[in-house]
């Protein structure tokens, strides 16, 4: 019976050793670490409010309107990528619509495009489709500036997906801001009676 319990001790001790030496080892499986946020804005560059038409200008005012499109974002690791949400509480893609020069206080209106859950880590690429809108029955939206009126189109060769080469990181319970700037009137470029959407849109900043 005694040396029933020898053995039994014996066993016990070698467990707590391997458990011991676990502890300060390094396994080589890495714990998973708890999500950040990803939030995306857009908001039209304050300097760009006239459009010029012929021999008239047309500078934005209160009622205007230019209507986008945007949908399908998502957020690279090399080939790897995560889709975007519009915010943490939806799991749907949706097409999302703005309109960029819409005032508020004088000042275009700061959009919040896409705020999602992502995995901590290093990301290289953002990306999302960005086109002029269309309504319900198919229509082209268009553009309204004072009284002057007109349908944007994209580029028949233009792809509607739009990419971003910035390097941003979603650190653990953090949240990481990438924010976005579109020149409503700059972007839009007539030939002959059709005016395209020559989209010009820049990252200026990431927090």
């Amino acid at each position: 019976m005694l040396g029933k319990k020898i053995v039994a001790s014996f066993y016990i001790g070698i467990v707590a050793l391997v458990f011991m030496l676990l502890g300060g080892c390094d396994t080589g499986v890495e714990i998973s670490q708890d999500p950040g946020i990803l939030r995306v804005t857009l908001q039209s560059d304050p300097s760009d409010t006239t459009i010029a038409i012929a021999d008239t200008a047309y500078t934005v005012s209160q009622g205007d309107r230019f209507n986008v499109r945007i949908s399908e974002g998502k957020a690279y690791r090399q080939e790897s990528f995560f889709i975007l949400f519009k915010d943490t509480l939806t799991y749907n893609q949706e097409d999302l619509i703005f309109n960029i020069i819409r005032l508020e206080d004088g000042a275009y209106k700061k959009y919040i495009v896409f705020e999602t859950l992502l995995p901590a880590g290093n990301y290289d690429r953002l990306q999302f489709s960005l086109m002029s809108n269309r309504l319900s029955n198919g229509e082209p939206d268009k553009l309204k500036v004072g009284n002057f009126e007109a349908t944007v189109v994209l580029p028949l060769d233009e792809n509607n997906l739009m990419d971003f080469h910035e390097s941003f990181r979603i650190s653990e319970n953090e949240l990481t801001e990438i924010n976005l700037w579109i020149k409503p009137f700059e972007s839009v470029v007539r030939f002959q009676d059709i005016f395209f959407f020559d989209r010009k849109v820049d990252v200026v900043s990431i927090n």
